[in-house]
């Protein structure tokens, strides 16, 4: 964000600008309730967002109100959610829609930020980026399967490079992702599960 800057006090220097900014890293946020149709194609799709300084928690409670008002005019409808691995932005959907639906949801984690994570412990396991190319392929390949996320968890931790945390130590940082999410969230969202399936039919 470019945000205006205070004048230093006294007079101002030869040249300064006359409207000073600085520039600051804040966290907006924006969110997307889709209706996709049996072949993953998406159809109708409602936009949510707000700027850093905004009510992320009332723009959560518009897209589970949204969701209900869909859900009471189709009551077969399923509801996924689909986030990246972070927990505060889990954490932020579940005390939504958990007490609204229930049990009755299935969680992604998007496919994006998976394999960015993904790629990181597959160069850190691997001598030379062809070979960590390849192993990226094949997980990418093993999310198509319903076990493919505690597959690959079962390979990060065995591989015995899973200690410590922070940008170091990607192996570890990716087993505690898929650790906490493997079982309970799958590691790939619906649209793109269904891209690559057709891909691999191709």
């Amino acid at each position: 964000m470019e945000e205006p800057r205070p004048r230093p006090v006294g007079r101002p220097k030869k040249g300064a600008a006359n409207r000073p900014v600085e520039r600051n890293f804040r966290m907006a946020y924006c969110g997307m309730v889709t209706l996709h149709d049996q072949d993953g194609a998406a159809r109708y799709t409602i936009r949510y967002g707000c700027m850093p300084e905004g009510d992320i928690v009332g723009l959560r409670d518009r897209m589970v109100a949204d969701v209900a008002t869909l859900r009471s005019k189709r009551p077969d409808l399923k509801i996924e959610l689909l986030c990246d691995g972070a927990p505060e932005m889990w954490n932020l959907l579940e005390e939504g829609f958990t007490p609204k639906f229930g049990n009755d949801l299935e969680r992604f984690v998007d496919f994006y930020h998976t394999t960015e994570k993904l790629s990181a412990a597959a160069h850190a396991l691997e001598d030379s980026a062809v070979a960590a190319g390849e192993r990226l392929g094949s997980w990418k390949q093993a999310l198509l399967r319903s076990s493919g996320a505690v597959d690959i968890l079962q390979e990060l931790m065995a591989s015995g490079r899973d200690e410590g945390v922070g940008t170091e130590h990607p192996v570890h940082d990716e087993g505690v992702v898929w650790g906490r999410h493997g079982r309970k969230r799958r590691a790939l969202g619906f649209t793109q599960f269904c891209r690559l399936r057709q891909e691999r039919r191709d």
